[in-house]
């Protein structure tokens, strides 16, 4: 895509702070809704897709998804998702908690960066919360 200082665009990512710089690294960019993707090309979304669907998109998506952490696994960091559609291991980084309890039968929506190794899907939550 091709775009000048005057052309309205959103753009999708991940904002970065360090020493009081802020800058945005950017995962994917749109003019007027439509997602610029090619083929093969990590895509952003923002509704909420089941793990079938995560599993067939490429590796750096950031997706969204709802359903429920099972269980805790060994590392401290890694745990067991599960929606309608299937399982799919989710690593979340302490301070994404945020002082979040979340049980079992608790139905959370989960957003972050699939990552793909060797035909495995997995997800890297970036945020968290109970719906």
């Amino acid at each position: 895509m091709t775009v000048g200082a005057s052309d309205m665009v959103e753009i999708r990512g991940e904002i970065i702070i360090n020493r009081g710089l802020v800058s945005v690294r950017a995962r994917a960019m749109s003019r007027n809704g439509t997602a610029n993707a090619r083929p093969g090309q990590a895509v952003t979304l923002r509704r909420p897709i089941t793990i079938s669907e995560a599993r067939n998109l490429p590796h750096d998506s950031w997706v969204v998804l709802a359903g429920n952490i099972t269980l805790a696994l060994p590392g401290g960091r890694l745990y067991s998702f599960r929606d309608s559609s299937g399982e799919m291991v989710i690593e979340i980084d302490p301070s994404v908690w945020r002082g979040l309890y979340i049980g079992e039968s608790d139905l959370v929506e989960i957003s972050g960066e699939l990552r793909t190794n060797q035909g495995l899907a997995s997800l890297e939550v970036r945020a968290i919360r109970r719906i």
